[in-house]
């Protein structure tokens, strides 16, 4: 059995600019050119260590995050986070996407898994510096400027709909749905103009970039169990698509071929994290004694001075 353990790009990536892009990137650039060799020399070990990943990457100049995510794909195990399977930011896409058979998704201490769906299902998006960054685009890319002028006058024509104010807090159901097309607009004339120039990143730019289109995967599955945040005004408003009940969201995140499987020594109370997780009537829960003697249990108390 062939097992891969995967690490966050941030934790893996040796590159201090994190620039994942090509031709800003010399180990991105070389992984494109010299993978085969580095899966060849990866695959004299069956346990796809980040310690082993990281030594043939380095032997490589290969990207150490690239290689972990392919030699998952050839493996039998892949322990990883999460995110790995969740996160549309992190998934597995080309695990998931792919027939390579049923899958079996095994999720230990379970009992995170709430608020860790809740801030996976959820995104910010604040108005901040989107009026400087389209000023110091206009001249070398007018048809980005244009987004994010868009974009901009979206912020200041819905909080000022909604009379929000600095400490002002409102919230509703309904999705700004408007933002799907300003977000995929904002998205595209990035893809088209500066992703493929060399001067790219400009200041701030590949964070909003990557704020769009998380904002555009959370609006992709919005449903009853989310709800949407006005916060702040002027220069400080943001809007925020917030996962309350992540329920609906795990479950289609969950659909596919096989099996999810969820344990924890602290899954209670049953009801509530069958119904969070999105159980169905089908799905079945299983509860097992402590293998620990209850005699071995020991309480202390210990005066603690305040």
């Amino acid at each position: 059995i062939r097992s891969t353990t995967l690490t966050a790009k941030d934790r893996i990536c040796p590159n201090p600019a994190r620039e994942c892009i090509p031709g800003r990137c010399d180990l991105l650039d070389g992984y494109f050119k010299h993978s085969h060799r580095a899966m060849s020399q990866a695959l004299e070990y069956e346990d796809f260590t980040r310690v082993r990943i990281e030594t043939v990457a380095e032997n490589k100049h290969i990207c150490p995050f690239e290689l972990g995510l392919d030699l998952a794909f050839i493996s039998d195990v892949i322990i990883g986070d999460y995110n790995h399977a969740l996160d549309p930011r992190a998934r597995l896409t080309r695990f998931f996407e792919r027939d390579k058979g049923p899958k079996i998704l095994l999720f230990d201490e379970a009992h995170n898994l709430v608020e860790r769906s809740r801030a996976i299902f959820s995104a910010t998006l604040a108005k901040g510096m989107l009026p400087s960054l389209a000023r110091a685009l206009k001249a070398p890319w007018p048809e980005c400027s244009k987004a994010i002028e868009a974009l901009n006058t979206w912020f200041l024509e819905s909080f000022r709909d909604r009379q929000s104010g600095p400490g002002a807090f409102i919230a509703e159901h309904e999705a700004p749905w408007e933002l799907d097309f300003l977000l995929d607009q904002l998205v595209q004339t990035i893809m088209d103009g500066p992703l493929r120039d060399e001067r790219f990143p400009e200041e701030g730019l590949v964070e909003l970039y990557y704020e769009a289109r998380h904002i555009l995967s959370v609006l992709e599955g919005y449903g009853e169990g989310h709800a949407t945040l006005y916060r702040g005004g002027g220069a400080k408003a943001e809007v925020e698509l917030a996962c309350l009940d992540p329920a609906e969201s795990l479950d289609q995140a969950l659909d596919l071929e096989g099996a999810a499987i969820f344990f924890s020594a602290t899954l209670g109370p049953a009801e509530y994290y069958s119904r969070m997780f999105g159980f169905r009537n089908t799905d079945c829960r299983l509860s097992m004694d402590s293998p620990f003697p209850p005699e071995h249990l020991g309480l202390f108390v210990s005066p603690v001075s305040t």
